[in-house]
């Protein structure tokens, strides 16, 4: 086969091989698709679904939708002129086709999938969805009507200042620290939307904390000679349904100021380290050691002088080597 033959059958199979890619690429007749319907608000709203992938299934994801139930279609190009709803018993999806459902047990975001890969007349749209995040939280939280809760009373310094607690892991107990809170006894209470008209104090015989007239909680900081001030944390539980059981409690730990003292001021410790003259001596003068060190010194020494006549023998053996070779060279010359 000459050269000319075999470039035509190389051109010829690039051409083929074109013309498959060509025709495995689907390009659709419409520029846009979306979901219409009472489950994205509206029958008047268009979302639009997007393709990133190139696989002819469109998706789009709502989020937020309360439970309920919902219709929708999908429309192409923001028109009524063509769209696809739920299948007939011929499997058709977009000839007078009956609006598709949602049906939701709690608040969720909702994945649509919009298939365009098969014949046109029997795209389907199906849906997937999932709890959402924020209805997740909203369960676990029980904080019903109140904006914030607050610690008040001498324990943070004043009765008519509010130290507020928060709840960020969404758990339902409530938390705030107060620093360096000096050895004491203390008083408080937790009060709702900093006024007084509810608030939460300790709990009488029946476990009710908050009873108008109700006792403040009590904090004690013990001094000791190491510790003089708290790092005191306080939990307000209100993950009970009954409101009236909502309990604070506290947990006080060593102001890291007074740790620091007591490491840096405990003299003794401090001598121990630094100015131990046993370990010291032990480390640095112990003469036992110095003279095993300086014995072994000497073997080492002695093994390396010894060593040193190596390279002095095998210098002599290379000039004896160099002159019998001088000998054989002159006789064979």
């Amino acid at each position: 086969m000459t050269k000319s033959k075999i470039l035509s059958v190389i051109l010829a199979g690039a051409m083929v091989a074109s013309m498959s890619a060509v025709a495995v690429i689907s390009v659709s007749a419409y520029d846009t698709y979306s979901i219409i319907g009472s489950v994205n608000g509206s029958w008047d709203t268009d979302t639009y679904l997007t393709d990133d992938d190139g696989d002819g299934i469109y998706e789009v994801t709502i989020e937020g939708v309360e439970a309920g139930s919902y219709e929708y279609k999908v429309r192409a190009d923001g028109s009524w002129d063509v769209s696809w709803g739920a299948a007939d018993d011929d499997g058709v999806t977009n000839v007078y086709a009956s609006n598709l459902t949602v049906e939701l047990e709690e608040t969720s975001d909702v994945t649509f999938y919009f298939d365009t890969t098969g014949d046109e007349s029997t795209w389907t749209c199906t849906y997937e969805a999932v709890a959402s995040s924020d209805d997740t939280t909203d369960d676990t939280d029980s904080t019903s009507a109140y904006e914030t809760f607050s610690i008040i009373g001498d324990v943070n310094g004043s009765w008519d200042t509010d130290t507020y607690l928060t709840d960020d892991d969404g758990d339902g107990i409530y938390e705030a620290t107060i620093e360096d809170v000096a050895a004491g006894s203390y008083e408080y209470k937790v009060r709702a939307d900093s006024s007084w008209t509810v608030s939460w104090g300790a709990a009488d015989d029946d476990g009710i904390t908050n009873a108008s007239g109700g006792s403040n909680l009590t904090i004690e900081l013990e001094e000791t000679d190491d510790i003089t001030s708290y790092d005191v944390t306080f939990y307000f539980d209100t993950t009970s349904d009954d409101e009236s059981t909502w309990l604070c409690t506290y947990e006080a730990v060593a102001s890291a100021d007074d740790d620091t003292d007591d490491t840096d001021a405990d003299d003794t410790d401090t001598d121990d380290t630094d100015t131990d003259d046993t370990d010291t001596d032990d480390t640095d003068t112990d003469d036992a050691d110095t003279d095993d060190t300086d014995t072994d010194d000497t073997t080492d020494t002695t093994g390396t002088e010894t060593g040193d006549t190596t390279p002095i023998a095998l210098a002599l053996t290379a000039l004896g080597a160099s002159a019998a070779a001088l000998v054989l060279l002159k006789k064979k010359a």
